[in-house]
């Protein structure tokens, strides 16, 4: 599509908080490249920093996001009608570029349905619109024949980490790679960065937690730190510790769970 005026239909799915603030940030930098008298319509499943970023959401994906092998098991029927909706949708929506947001276990699926509903290569010989995948998983530390899938449903892989493209030329030299740089680096500028700022008391031991985004990490896991932070003080060692959460709603999760008091919280 070209020319002035132009409209461009973007596709994004992304699942959990993380990948939801990803596809965020994404959708913001494509709209502010976008040239003079050209504009971008976005639909998808994400979650609420999607949202406020103009995407017209089917679903919060954040809400469903599991972890581990049983949960996905018990809700495999929710997913399977998901990805029909949204497979359906998305013909409908007829967009001009797909961008599937790490979240690999729901995406590469996804892609694969997708692909056979509109009868595209490899499974079809009709036009299908540019698919992208942004954060690419981590198929060169477990299951590296991943990376033939990718290259097979996917015309383009964003990556964050500067090793992945050789390894990627190695392992699926027909996939295309570009190394974008890691986000986080947008986020924390270095020069923005003072050794001299903590969230607390430089005199004790530091010790943030990070229990995770998902409802399901939070359940599982923040028990254990709880249980893990009384034995340290009940040890005498006078460290202080902080827990991070990526929004209100994890952090009102962990306050129903347990929130010891005397310690920091940041969000």
């Amino acid at each position: 599509m070209s020319g002035s005026w132009a409209r461009y239909r973007f596709l994004i799915i992304a699942g959990e908080t993380s990948g939801d603030t990803l596809a965020a940030e994404f959708v913001h930098a494509v709209n502010q490249a976008l040239p003079d008298g050209e504009s971008a319509e976005w639909f998808g499943a994400g979650g609420p920093r999607m949202r406020d970023a103009g995407v017209e959401l089917l679903l919060d994906l954040t809400q469903h996001a599991v972890v581990g092998l049983l949960e996905p098991i018990k809700r495999l029927g929710f997913f399977k009608r998901l990805m029909a909706d949204l497979t359906r949708e998305a013909e409908l929506f007829r967009p001009d570029a797909v961008i599937t947001v790490d979240y690999s276990g729901f995406n590469l699926r996804w892609a694969r349905q997708w692909l056979k509903r509109i009868n595209a290569p490899p499974y079809g010989s009709s036009d299908r619109p540019w698919m992208v995948y942004f954060i690419s998983p981590q198929v060169w530390a477990s299951r590296a024949g991943r990376a033939q899938i990718l290259a097979t449903h996917y015309d383009l892989l964003l990556s964050i980490f500067p090793f992945e493209k050789a390894w990627y030329a190695k392992h699926a030299p027909s996939l295309p790679v570009d190394f974008i740089g890691h986000p986080i680096v947008d986020r924390y500028p270095l020069e923005k960065w003072n050794p001299k700022d903590r969230l607390m008391d430089s005199k004790r031991p530091a010790i943030i937690l990070l229990p995770g985004s998902r409802q399901a990490e939070i359940r599982h896991h923040w028990p254990v730190f709880v249980q893990m932070v009384r034995r340290v003080w009940d040890m005498g060692i006078a460290a202080e510790f902080s827990v991070v959460s990526p929004n209100e709603q994890a952090a009102q999760q962990l306050r129903k769970i347990s929130l010891p008091k005397a310690w920091g919280e940041s969000n």
